[in-house]
């Protein structure tokens, strides 16, 4: 379901970059071809940072509670 998600995701954003390439009658260059790779890649970036960053928040909490002096 996920895959179907960022498949989905990923074309969409791919077809738009490739049609404003076209409209604008833009040459093919390196640039281009880097940028319609990036459509494909950046939804699971964007998971990778998520991720990270709630793992980074919500992580280890366990030990950072304080516990009390007479072990309590």
């Amino acid at each position: 379901m996920l895959t179907t998600v960022y498949a989905i995701i990923a074309v969409l954003f791919l077809v738009l970059t490739f049609l404003e390439g076209r409209r604008k009658d833009l040459p093919w260059s390196p640039y281009r071809a880097f940028g319609l790779l990036l459509c494909a890649v950046w939804p699971a970036l964007l998971v990778y940072v998520l991720a990270t960053a709630a793992i980074e928040h919500y992580g280890d909490r366990s030990s950072k509670i304080a516990k009390r002096p007479d072990g309590f």
